[in-house]
């Protein structure tokens, strides 16, 4: 199974700039390839994941190895990137992360699917080592994985065993009801560059604790 979307610079970064409450921007500490129309997830710096914010690029200007995101609806909360001094004694950098959520292929579950929590999921399975080749890449996957159903994830790899050829890489999970990327008796499978936000349960699972070289 191929799924590819359009190949992105950056899938997520760090902000080079505190935003402070009010801001109607975030300036990335990277050059990035998105676009006005795409939706991005702004992080916080402590434990209350609700004070993460998602908006939806107007405008983008790129500068001297940075790109500014404009958006319309203004920040309700401060995300920070500065360096803090830790009990006096050393100083330790802190910058929010800054995500892509849009990719232009889009797997979804359906519309009334969050009353339910009951999305959409894609589930590789077929025993012996690599005997199921899944490349998954720069993909959206959104209102995925069903509420407390068993084996029923975004992206689940099941009982292969080696999966050298296959790849998992630059999409963006999320709305998920029930996890993101699920390994579960399998190796070798690369996991790389992927965004996931709003997550029910694990996001990164290993399901039985023996999967290795993932």
């Amino acid at each position: 199974m191929d799924i590819h979307g359009k190949t992105r610079s950056k899938t997520w970064t760090q902000l080079a700039q505190t935003s402070d409450v009010g801001a109607t921007n975030v300036v990335t500490k990277e050059a990035v390839d998105w676009k006005a129309g795409e939706k991005i997830i702004i992080t916080v710096h402590n434990f209350d994941h609700r004070m993460s914010e998602e908006r939806t690029i107007t405008s983008v200007a790129t500068a001297n190895g940075k790109t500014t995101l404009n958006f319309a609806e203004p920040l309700l909360n401060k995300h920070i990137a500065k360096d803090i001094q830790i009990s006096g004694q050393w100083t330790q950098h802190i910058a929010v992360e800054v995500g892509l959520l849009t990719r232009n292929v889009k797997i979804q579950g359906a519309a009334d699917s969050e009353a339910f929590e009951y999305g959409c999921h894609v589930m590789m399975h077929s025993p012996g080592d690599d005997s199921t080749v899944a490349r998954i890449a720069y993909a959206e996957f959104y209102r995925c994985g069903q509420a407390a159903k068993m084996g029923r994830y975004p992206i689940h790899f099941h009982m292969i065993g080696r999966v050298t050829k296959s790849y998992v890489k630059g999409n963006a999970i999320h709305h998920s009801y029930n996890r993101a990327i699920t390994m579960h008796g399998i190796h070798y499978l690369r996991v790389i560059e992927n965004v996931a936000y709003h997550i029910a349960g694990h996001t990164y699972f290993m399901e039985d604790g023996i999967e290795t070289k993932n």
